[in-house]
């Protein structure tokens, strides 16, 4: 695993990388009705950690989709050339690896 930020982060499966971002929600606590066996909100308020994953060849790739998805979120052009510069670092960082037969391979 390739820990990006504290939400972002780019894993390996048996055929790709993959990255993952992993975020907090509040949302409505609900409970199963045991006597019409459908769900009912209870007025409370509880947090749970939701996943998005977006699946890739290459890590180079990966990145990429990084990229994009934290730039949406930068306010500032002083926010996205700091961004960038610690992609760089990150990038330049990695060891030059792929997936092959479901096997990590390193060039």
């Amino acid at each position: 695993m390739i820990k990006l930020d504290n939400n972002y982060s780019i894993k390996v499966d048996t055929h790709s990388f993959y990255l993952q971002y992993s975020y907090t929600k509040k949302i409505d606590e609900k409970i199963k009705n045991k006597l019409t066996d459908k769900f009912e909100k209870t007025g409370k308020k509880v947090e749970k950690q939701f996943f998005d994953y977006w699946y890739f060849p290459t890590i180079k790739m990966c990145l990429e989709r990084y990229i994009k998805e934290t730039l949406k979120e930068t306010e500032n052009i002083k926010k996205t050339v700091s961004l960038l510069e610690s992609i760089d670092k990150t990038i330049d960082s990695l060891p030059k690896i792929y997936v092959k037969e479901g096997k990590l391979m390193q060039l």
